[in-house]
């Protein structure tokens, strides 16, 4: 948050700590008047962007980007497969060492069957 307030962006963002017991839809929306996400940064193991993925969905707009990092290499191509599944495609796949970034868009719409 430090650089979002050296910039004046503070205020566009929304920064809130979740549980991880929290079921995984509670995890992503925060809140019933949560607008949908234009864009998600979201930096964690690939257990739990698998597990995240339809919540992802459910909190965002069709076209919006998902930028997940903290994927170790190795289990890079099930968090795309969990991705695509939920209804992102793939746009960008960066690499340092042994983790990975994906940055995916999201092509379908929140299915409302889904929460």
């Amino acid at each position: 948050l430090e650089n979002a307030r050296r910039t004046g962006v503070e205020a566009c963002l929304h920064v809130q700590l979740v549980s991880a017991n929290s079921t995984p839809a509670a995890q992503v929306l925060l809140s019933a008047d949560q607008p949908a996400a234009d864009l998600i940064l979201a930096n964690i193991i690939a257990n739990v962007l698998i597990r995240l993925a339809p919540s992802f969905v459910e909190a965002s707009r069709p076209g919006s980007r998902l930028i997940a990092s903290g994927i170790i290499r190795e289990r890079v191509d099930e968090v795309v497969e969990a991705l695509a599944a939920a209804g992102y495609v793939l746009e960008e796949r960066l690499q340092e060492d042994e983790w990975v970034t994906l940055v995916v868009t999201l092509v379908t719409s929140p299915s409302p069957a889904a929460s």
